[in-house]
């Protein structure tokens, strides 16, 4: 059912409920079978102020409802206006702010007196232009668009008429500014983007008479990882654990030179002289680059050193060679005491190790066994037997900075009380 059809039929059933309430009409109140719209417009711009007037016979005892895009409003009797049974309906000044099509029905006792329909017309673009960006970020040269929609609004929110000039303007990264002429269709303006070749932001803003977006924008990012190279930025080629070596990627580039986002995943990898897995760090990038701080082995060793982006790019390979750090280590065995002195230990220019070096002791004997691990002061750490141990024949080991000694001690059974 079309809309006038229910306009029509709802204003009957209402104008006749209100015209039967105070029970049949006097003649004189019921106005003439054909009334008329007098001077009524087809169109008019929004806000511009409006009275609509009809001529007959007991009109003003009429209703008039106006109809658009929202609903229903009905508008009361009408006041005199001027000779010749002229009456006026004042619109209220918020439907005249409603642009679109407008239907007027003018009715009175179930009967339809009038009708009528008019245009009121959106105002000029201002003020802040709705807009619609989407999607917010791009692969670098990917097949996948993006568009930019854009609403120009008059002053009182209304989108304005078709064919209305909006200009749309766009910034790529490292590019001028590009500028296009664009025509509203069904009330909005549409802009397709390509993904460019280079990661950073689009930068989106339109304009349309007073009207203005607020800067919109689209995210470049980097295609999938292709390349990386690795270096040593510090080294130190001895098996000291206290000291680390420090590794980190070139830049990491896509297919088209752009620096991977931050946050990528690189994973170096360190292999042994067999191919065997050593272990596996994740770092992750900054500015496209990424590097780490790894620990020295505590012993002597070869490794292989190379780095990844888990399904992507894969580096160069390094070797990496540690040397026995301490190559002097000299102790003494007290049985008695049950104590093992170790130190001073020298290092690979004679000189006397640093502070807090590990060194370790492992012994066996007798279905006993015992470990421990001291740090170095001056070159030099004691080791004190537990008294539990049972005496006997002991054989085991030194470790430092991977230099190894064989040890042998002959526990003795502790006197007691002195004696």
């Amino acid at each position: 059912m079309s809309r006038w059809k229910i306009n029509i039929l709802g204003l009957l059933l209402l104008s006749g409920l209100l015209g039967c309430r105070g029970g049949e009409p006097s003649p004189e109140d019921i106005p003439t079978v054909v009334a008329e719209f007098v001077n009524a417009p087809r169109g008019l711009s929004v806000g511009t102020p409006l009275s609509v007037t009809a001529r007959g016979s007991g009109v003003e005892h009429s209703l008039l409802t106006w109809t658009n895009v929202f609903g229903i409003r009905v508008i009361p009797g009408g006041s005199l206006k001027a000779e010749g049974e002229i009456y006026a309906w004042p619109i209220p000044e918020d439907l005249l702010r409603v642009a679109g099509k407008v239907d007027l029905v003018l009715a009175h006792n179930g009967s339809v007196l009038a009708t009528h329909n008019l245009l009121i017309r959106p105002g000029p673009p201002t003020g802040i232009m709705e807009t619609y960006v989407g999607p917010k970020t791009l692969v670098v040269n990917s097949e996948q668009p993006a568009m930019m929609i854009t609403v120009p609004l008059d002053t009182f929110g209304n989108p304005v008429d078709n064919q209305r000039s909006v200009t749309q303007q766009v910034k790529y990264p490292g590019r001028e500014t590009i500028s296009r002429e664009l025509r509203t269709t069904n009330l909005v303006s549409s802009y397709e983007l390509a993904a460019g070749p280079q990661t950073g932001k689009i930068l989106l803003a339109a304009s349309a008479d007073a009207s203005r977006t607020v800067e919109e924008n689209i995210e470049l990012t980097p295609a999938w990882p292709e390349t990386t190279v690795i270096q040593l930025d510090q080294f130190y080629p001895f098996a000291d654990s206290r000291q680390e070596y420090w590794v980190s990627t070139a830049p990491v580039m896509d297919v088209y030179g752009n620096p991977v986002a931050d946050g990528t995943v690189v994973e170096f990898v360190l292999r042994n002289g067999d191919g065997s897995l050593y272990g596996k760090y994740r770092a992750f990038t900054t500015g496209g680059v990424a590097q780490a701080h790894l620990l020295n082995p505590v012993a002597p060793t070869n490794l292989r050193l190379s780095a990844n982006v888990p399904g992507g790019a894969t580096s160069n390979s390094l070797a990496l060679e540690f040397a026995a750090y301490v190559t002097q280590m000299p102790f003494r065995v007290e049985p008695d005491a049950r104590r093992v002195e170790v130190g001073p230990l020298g290092a690979v220019m004679g000189q006397v190790v640093g502070d807090d070096l590990p060194v370790s002791l492992q012994i066996a004997g007798g279905g006993q066994q015992y470990a421990a691990e001291k740090l170095t002061y001056e070159g030099q750490c004691t080791f004190e037997l537990p008294a539990n141990l049972p005496p006997g024949e002991y054989t085991g080991e030194l470790r430092a900075g991977g230099l190894i000694k064989p040890l042998r001690i002959t526990l003795t059974e502790i006197p007691r009380n002195g004696f």
